[in-house]
């Protein structure tokens, strides 16, 4: 059945050379009653006349720029086309991302037949151009599984892992969340542990069904760069997922690990002081931190070079 409207919502900045296959790739979908929200971020390039030139030649498109009032931002473009959709169903998506031909037929069948609120698929990442002869080397059988509260763990540790454009929403299950306009780092991995907090379940299949681009003027590729402001978004991010956990009471020992080493990654103090607090650490393990934060920098080069040694040993056997 074609008969529901999936509502494709893109933001774009600067991305001429790129944002034509994207979109390419969305009119190549077997499943076609979508429409496309194109939302742009006052691009400076040819952006706007290369997908103004998409919208003439097929409906299904639609092109909006950012409201001066908004934010600048892909959150606020996020947000800003969500207000403008029409479908039953929502699938964020990158300007520069491929979708595989089946993702929406796929992922839409796997989520009417569940009955719950999202489909998560496969994602794979590529650089350079991109060779659709992976189409083909998809797997055709692909197994699907829950996933609700109990996968929590796995989702925020990235074992399960939930990228802006690998998930397909059914739209009135997202009610008024929305995507933080105040970071724009870890921004899907906040919004998703939200919704999933919230109470929202789905299902994930096993099958590749995305595809997403790495280059030098990502997100990513700059977080890993050390850009400041993809690190304070992160933490910031962070510090949000711990408030909402503590308030729930929900910040496990194995969170409460897993936080702690992401404060001393991220050399951010309020994570672990974050951390503890809604842990209820004792007094004892505050200072154990606070010391350990301290000497971390002194620390790290010898905890590093035991961890090369180590895995010598090791090689050796």
């Amino acid at each position: 059945m074609e008969k529901e409207l999936i509502s494709i919502i893109m933001p774009v900045f600067n991305r001429v050379d790129l944002i034509g296959e994207s979109l390419d790739s969305i009119l190549q979908q077997q499943y076609q009653n979508w429409e496309c929200i194109v939302v742009d971020d006052h691009s400076t390039d040819d952006t706007w006349s290369v997908v103004k030139e998409y919208v003439r030649k097929d409906n299904r498109f639609r092109l909006y720029k950012r409201p001066e009032s908004k934010n600048k931002g892909a959150n606020s473009c996020r947000n800003f086309g969500l207000d403008k959709a029409n479908g039953e169903y929502i699938h964020w998506f990158d300007s520069d991302d491929i979708a595989h031909p089946e993702c929406l037929a796929i992922s839409k069948r796997e989520l009417d037949n569940s009955g719950k609120s999202f489909c998560r698929f496969g994602r794979s990442v590529f650089y350079g151009d991109f060779d659709k002869v992976v189409y083909q080397r998809s797997n055709n059988s692909y197994h699907v599984s829950q996933v609700d509260l109990s996968q929590l763990d796995r989702i925020l540790k990235n074992h399960l892992e939930f990228n802006t454009c690998n998930v397909l929403w059914i739209k009135s299950a997202l009610g008024e969340e929305r995507f933080s306009e105040d970071i724009v780092y870890a921004d899907e991995w906040e919004y998703y542990a939200r919704l999933i907090l919230k109470g929202l379940e789905g299902v994930s299949i096993n099958k590749v069904l995305f595809y997403g681009r790495k280059h030098a003027e990502s997100t990513t590729f700059e977080f890993h760069a050390a850009d400041k402001k993809r690190r304070n978004s992160k933490v910031k991010a962070t510090e949000m997922v711990i408030i909402n956990l503590g308030e729930k009471q929900l910040l496990t020992d194995t969170l409460q690990s897993y936080f702690i080493e992401l404060g001393f990654f991220l050399k951010s103090k309020s994570i672990i002081n974050l951390t503890l607090e809604y842990s209820g650490a004792s007094f004892f393990e505050r200072a154990k931190y606070k010391a350990g934060f301290l000497l971390y920098p002194i620390l790290r080069p010898i905890l590093k070079l035991k961890g090369r040694l180590k895995r010598r040993v090791y090689s050796e056997y």
